[in-house]
Parts: C-alpha cells; sequence; structure tokens
C-alpha cells in the first residue's frame, strides 16, 4: 500500500444488522471504497448470545467487503457496537509541575495528563501507586480504578491552572499544577474483551474499539448544534439512547431498554403474524400516525405461515403510533435531567432541538411525531459528507450507517485510537498477515500519537 493514503475498516455491529465501509483516506479527503449491511447473529439485546453465530456473520460481511476492493490492501480495523452498560462519567485529573517557580505547559505535560485517565484501565494495586507519584484525581459519580470497565472515549473538556483558571488549551501557559477535566465513556471490560477478541480471530489483530451511538453523534451533530445545547436520540433495533451536548462537549449519555423491536412485537402480537412479517410490515408500510387518512389495504401473512389476510394500514399506523408514544415518555424523562443542565447554562429549552439517528428515524411520520410531543426542532441526522471532507456513493444510507461512517471521522479528525493499550500504544512492531482475505491488517497509529494531532488543532 502505498504511504500517501491509509485504509481503515469500519464495522458497526448492531442486535438486528452489521454495517461495514472501507475507507481510503488520502491527502485530507475519505473516500468510501466498499460497503456492505446484513443481519447480524449471536448479538442481541446489547449482549454477547452466540459467539460462534456472530462470528459467522461477521466473516460473511468482511468478505463482501472484500470482494469489492480491487486488490489486497493494509487496513487498520475500528469495531463499534452498543452496549447497555455503556457509562459517561465526568473526572478531573491533576499534575503537579512545580514545587516551586510556575513553569510553562508544553505537549509532554497534556499528553502525560491524558494517559493517566487510560492508566485506570490497569490493576488497582499498580494505579494506586502510579497517582501517588505524580497524579492526583477526582472522579463524579464512578470508581474506574478497577479491571470491570474498560475506557472507551477521553474527551476533554477544559484544563485548569493552578485550581484557579479554566482554560482550553494550556499550552504555553505558566502553572504549577495542570488539571484536566475530561468526559470519560466505559463500557463493560469482559463484553468489550469479547466482541474484540471475535474479530481479531477473523481479521489477524485487535480492533480499535468505540461505542457507536457515541461516535454516530459526533458525526450528524454539527459544532453550533454541540456548542449551543443538542440532543440526539438513536432510535436503534433494542436501545433509544439520548445523547446531549452543550458548550461543545457531551455532558450526557443514557439507553433506554425499549426500541423499534418492541414496535415490531406489538405489529407481531396485534394482527397474529411471524416477528419477520411485521417487521416487513414496519419497514415497508409503517407510519407513526393516530389518524392517518390513507385509505390503502395491505396484505400480510398471518402466524400460520399460510393465510393472508388483508388490513387498513391506518390500522397499522395505530399500532406504531401506541408504541412510539410509550417509548417517547421514556425519553421525556431523560430529557427533564437534560434540561436541567440547559439551565444552569442559562438556557431554557434545548437550542439545538432534537437530531434523531438510527433505523426508527426511517419511519414515515417519526419526525413530526417527535416535533409535536417535544415541541422542539426535529431533524434526521444524516452523516454530512461535506463536514467529514468525504466521498461517500448514493447508494449508501448515510443514516444507518451512520455509527460506521462516524467512527471513520472521529478517528480521523478527533484523534480517535485512545482506548488502544498504552503500553502497547507505539511498541509493536509485528504485522500479521491474513490469509485468503484482500483486506490486510497493520497496526493503527499509537495512542499518543494520535493524540498529539488532537492537540495540534488546539493550537
Amino acid at each position: 500500500m502505498s504511504d500517501s493514503f491509509e485504509v481503515l475498516t469500519s464495522v458497526d455491529i448492531g442486535s438486528h444488522s452489521l454495517k461495514g465501509v472501507v475507507t481510503k483516506m488520502e491527502e485530507g479527503i475519505v473516500e468510501v471504497l466498499a460497503f456492505s449491511e446484513m443481519r447480524s447473529r449471536g448479538y442481541e439485546n446489547g449482549e454477547l448470545k452466540d459467539i460462534i453465530a456472530l462470528k459467522e456473520s461477521l466473516n460473511e460481511l468482511i468478505e463482501d467487503l472484500s470482494s469489492q476492493l480491487p486488490r489486497r490492501m493494509e487496513s487498520y480495523f475500528i469495531l463499534t457496537y452498543s452496549e447497555k452498560s455503556a457509562f459517561l462519567n465526568k473526572e478531573v485529573k491533576r499534575l503537579r509541575l512545580s514545587e516551586e517557580e510556575p513553569e510553562l505547559v508544553n505537549e509532554d505535560h497534556v499528553l502525560e495528563l491524558y494517559e493517566s485517565f487510560l492508566n485506570t484501565s490497569k490493576t488497582a494495586e499498580d494505579d494506586l501507586e502510579y497517582q501517588q507519584s505524580t497524579i492526583e484525581e477526582h472522579a463524579e459519580g464512578f470508581d474506574f480504578i478497577n479491571n470491570s470497565r474498560s475506557i472507551l472515549h477521553v474527551i476533554p473538556i477544559r484544563y485548569i491552572l493552578d485550581e484557579q483558571k479554566s482554560v482550553l488549551n494550556p499550552i504555553d501557559m505558566e502553572a504549577n499544577v495542570l488539571g484536566m477535566e475530561s468526559s470519560i465513556i466505559s463500557i463493560d471490560y469482559t463484553e468489550k474483551e469479547s466482541m474484540s477478541n471475535a474479530f481479531a480471530s477473523l481479521v489477524g489483530e485487535k480492533p480499535v474499539v468505540y461505542l457507536s451511538t457515541f461516535v454516530s453523534s459526533q458525526a450528524v451533530l454539527n459544532s453550533k448544534e454541540k456548542e449551543h445545547g443538542v440532543v440526539c436520540v438513536d432510535l436503534g433495533h433494542s436501545f433509544t439512547t439520548v445523547t446531549a451536548y452543550i458548550n461543545g462537549s457531551i455532558f450526557f449519555l443514557k439507553a433506554i431498554d425499549q426500541g423499534i423491536k418492541q414496535v415490531i412485537k406489538d405489529i407481531a402480537k396485534v394482527f397474529h403474524s411471524s416477528f419477520d412479517e411485521a417487521e416487513r410490515l414496519l419497514m415497508n408500510y409503517g407510519k407513526v400516525a393516530l389518524k392517518d387518512k390513507s385509505t390503502d389495504t395491505i396484505s400480510y401473512v398471518m402466524l400460520d405461515g399460510k393465510t393472508t389476510k388483508q388490513i387498513p394500514r391506518s390500522q397499522l399506523s395505530i399500532v406504531i403510533y401506541a408504541k412510539v408514544r410509550e417509548i417517547l415518555n421514556f425519553v421525556k424523562k431523560e430529557l427533564r435531567t437534560v434540561l436541567n443542565k440547559m439551565a444552569e447554562e442559562g438556557e431554557t429549552n434545548i437550542p439545538g432541538g432534537i437530531v434523531i439517528t438510527g433505523g426508527g428515524s426511517r419511519i414515515e411520520g417519526m419526525t413530526e411525531f417527535i416535533r409535536d410531543v417535544f415541541n422542539l426542532s426535529v431533524r434526521v441526522g444524516t452523516v454530512n459528507a461535506e463536514n467529514m471532507s468525504a466521498e461517500i456513493p448514493e447508494e449508501i444510507d448515510v443514516t444507518s450507517f451512520s455509527a460506521a461512517l462516524g467512527s471513520v471521522f472521529w478517528y480521523k479528525f478527533i484523534g480517535g485510537g485512545e482506548n488502544e493499550e498504552v503500553e502497547n500504544s507505539s511498541m509493536k512492531k509485528k504485522k500479521k498477515r491474513v490469509s485468503n482475505k484482500k483486506v490486510k491488517v497493520k497496526e493503527g497509529p499509537g495512542m499518543m500519537e494520535k493524540f498529539a494531532k488532537f492537540l495540534k488543532k488546539l493550537v
């Protein structure tokens, strides 16, 4: 592979489907070389249920992506998925620079602080010894000094000089103590390792792992929305996830155990059909409306697999409406917390409104219904090709591929790769080849290298 560009393969694992894209990044432009979507197996309701079935479906996806490439290529790999125990925490760590005269802050200091967040993945004994040497920390709401959680994302919010002055970029400023406040997104360690190992068994190396709902929101929201305040509602198959931003940073993340799957179940129950037939009805004829004025009739096969029945489309719309309204009631409860935070920042409402993503966002009438329920502006979130500096084929549904494309966005522009093991981030030298695959793996850039690029964008 030429040194002038790099290939990045992103795979998003959902409870309903797998999405994958192969991209080439050259001179700041992202080009999609291949993409694929197929039903997933073995991962249900945000939990790994059957690792063999998952590996089989992943292998089918990788083979399909590989068949679309003109030749064998080296690639970095990113794996995204939504995990039901995903947790957002705010944490502050401090580094003492000098006991006497203030010292100029440099990139090494900031990198050391950033690295200290990731060192919480070590054992409690080692981590405590490390903190006592140079780093002081304060975490709100969660203790990371254990091996039960794996940190996926560290998002710096602000820097604090000598416990007094808050700045966005501390480089070349003087201080005795440098603090960093960050948002931390973590998931269950065992689940993450199982997913990562399953994928590695197919491609030869462990991938970088991201939280799909987070990188999806990063890709569909613009900087002005995140600065003034906005909520992203991901209407997924198993979960509805609410993510909120203000002052350019994420401050709320909550997965609700209700999704489009529950809508499909209600359709199957009411009309005595199979789950697959109910899903077909939703995807092809579904509409969120209490009073659907349509006079169309639709046919479906009942549970016995033989009897065909016709119903007015308006009956289907009422069933969908009732369940979606129930799901939105759960969302409304979470928005109370979001609104309280907005009020602390002087906002009486949510300036950027609601941006919806996920498979549920494609149901007819969903945007209008959510707008009426919350009395806020609502739009469907799609990956902005211009913001990503990307060439995306028209055939790609940028709504359903928002996580797969969003991980490329995060990796490229934000300096992703932050969840790679610190001790291995720049020391691995061995490159493994994958037999019978056109896509070959090579080690991605080290975490420190990627974060250094991120820092330079702040200067």
